[in-house]
């Protein structure tokens, strides 16, 4: 009787080593459950090759001027632009704002030419349109025209994050006459495009205009200013 309980107890105790040791090891055939890691972000790179900037629909430029009347405004309705860029030395963007910002600090835009058709300058006011046109030579000279020379981007302040001062130099013209021009409009980057806006001081008469007047009564000034607020994007091309 002795030795029949002394020998359970062995066994007992030998059964329990084996549990204790089973659940240390891991059991054959059971696959270990291992938390898959959640993937990295990765950001698509803008390649600096094929670069084609685009005139946005939502852009706007439109003239200010004064009378013996009133103040006027027209817009311009008809416009078109072109752009050459450099893609020498821009190397891979992270985004597209940062190709935006590569290209003005690298002076990557060689040419820039804006074209505002006279016809599509609009006040709201026919009599002051009836008069604006001949006085802008719209039948020899369709189109006033921008052309680009060169400019130098300088940053703002802190206050005006990611914004900058582009002093530019190019050539404007109005009724048929060029003239040298410069200027320095704000320029702010973001994913959307390009952001230009600025004004313009103009006095016709350097252009060979004459200020219109209606009925020897009225008198326009000769200082017209225009003002600009443009978007700039990149242009989709079909492969």
């Amino acid at each position: 009787m002795k030795r029949t309980i002394h020998t359970i107890l062995n066994a007992a105790v030998l059964i329990a080593l084996l549990v204790g040791l089973g659940a240390m090891l891991p059991v054959q055939g059971m696959a270990k459950t291992v938390k898959p890691k959640a993937p990295k972000a990765t950001v698509t790179p803008v390649p600096a090759q094929d670069i084609h900037l685009a005139l946005a629909k939502e852009s706007k430029l439109w003239l200010e001027g004064n009378s013996t009347l009133h103040p006027f405004k027209a817009d311009a309705t008809l416009m078109e632009a072109s752009f050459e860029v450099s893609q020498a030395g821009l190397g891979k963007a992270k985004n597209a704002a940062e190709l935006f910002h590569k290209i003005i600090d690298a002076g990557a835009v060689k040419k820039f030419t804006l074209n505002i058709t006279v016809l599509g300058l609009k006040s709201g006011d026919e009599g002051l349109d009836k008069n604006m046109y001949p006085a802008l030579k719209a039948d020899k000279n369709p189109v006033i025209k921008f052309e680009l020379q060169n400019y130098q981007a300088s940053p703002l302040t802190a206050t005006a994050q990611g914004a900058m001062f582009v002093a530019s130099e190019g050539k404007l013209t109005i009724g048929g006459k060029e003239n040298a021009i410069k200027m320095s409009p704000k320029v702010s980057v973001g994913d959307d495009g390009i952001h230009i806006a600025g004004s313009q001081e103009v006095i016709m008469t350097d252009y060979g205009i004459q200020p219109p007047s209606m009925m020897f009564v009225i008198n326009v000034d000769k200082k017209v200013v225009i003002k600009f607020d443009l978007l700039v994007r990149l242009q989709k091309t079909e492969k």
